[in-house]
């Protein structure tokens, strides 16, 4: 087996399990012995292969997969985006960001609560989110960089953490509760950037004709 299957294998346990089960109360071995047929014997032969330490490794794996897959589309849809501005395609990033994790919904609340309890795990996804967001940023258009860039990397994933309970309670097809209060957040987000100087008054802003 290879090292990415086996990590998907993992990955897959985790998801499932979480849908029954703390976080807290799941372990490497318990997972490994249910992603395969060969039981416990399946991670002494390869947990090292896969590179996973711990619990706070897999989930950090499991959201990053997830994160590639939308980051993946969203390129792809920029490709044909035209002369959107970046706040555009910003919110259409984020609205396919949540979109993505929709299936997962009661992992990500199951993951929302362990991070309460484990400091380590909440400083570990909240750095993956950082990540995320530096990229989609990147595939948005935004070129800054040093105090700026990071000031605005932090407003974006600080958008995201208010967003969460909408997005969580949101049971309308299109998400259109959670697109709402992205935009309203990105707004004030941006106002909030401006009176820092992060922002010029008009960056940022849709172009029209």
């Amino acid at each position: 087996m290879s090292f990415d299957e086996r990590r998907g294998q993992l990955v897959e346990a985790l998801w499932s399990a979480l849908q029954e089960r703390p976080f807290a109360e799941l372990s490497l071995e318990m997972l490994a012995g249910d992603a395969g047929s060969e039981g416990q014997e399946h991670l002494a032969a390869g947990s090292d292969m896969a590179g996973l330490a711990d619990m706070t490794d897999l989930a950090c794996v499991a959201i990053a997969m997830v994160d590639e897959q939308a980051l993946a589309e969203m390129a792809d849809d920029f490709q044909d985006a035209g002369d959107a501005s970046v706040q555009e395609k910003l919110v259409e990033g984020l609205i396919h960001r949540f979109e993505t994790f929709t299936p997962l919904k009661p992992q990500m609340q199951a993951l929302h609560l362990a991070c309460m309890g484990n400091p380590i795990l909440g400083m570990a996804l909240g750095y993956q989110l950082l990540r995320a967001i530096d990229r989609l940023l990147r595939l948005c258009g935004d070129d800054s960089s040093g105090i700026k860039r990071m000031l605005r990397v932090k407003g974006v994933c600080a958008v995201v953490m208010r967003v969460r309970s909408t997005w969580m309670a949101d049971e309308t097809a299109d998400l259109s509760r959670t697109l709402k209060q992205i935009d309203s957040e990105l707004e004030r987000a941006r106002e909030w950037a401006v009176s820092l100087n992060v922002l010029q008054q008009d960056e940022g802003r849709p172009q029209h004709d």
